[in-house]
């Protein structure tokens, strides 16, 4: 995955943190769930967002991701197996 793409996902994670968040995923699989204070580690590519407290996840593999779209509210994702992932405040 492109730097920039990275650089620009972690940014926006940044002022999310510590917030209630909804997280969509869409394509072949598709799921919604809700986190109270949202968290987030990098680790080489993969990117682990988490609730704080809860034992909730999702892990992204950064090297799939084409395309990021931020919004006032919302950060969407888009990776190469025709998933997007929607994160929302």
């Amino acid at each position: 995955m492109q730097n920039e793409l990275k650089e620009k996902i972690l940014e926006e994670l940044k002022k999310h943190e510590k917030k209630q968040n909804t997280i969509k995923q869409t394509g072949f699989i598709s799921n919604q769930f809700y986190i109270n204070s949202l968290t987030y580690q990098l680790k080489i590519d993969t990117l682990t967002i988490k609730d704080e407290k809860e034992k909730i996840y999702v892990c992204i593999n950064l090297n799939q991701v084409y395309k990021v779209d931020i919004h006032e509210n919302n950060i969407q994702i888009y990776l190469d197996n025709d998933t997007q992932i929607f994160i929302k405040i």
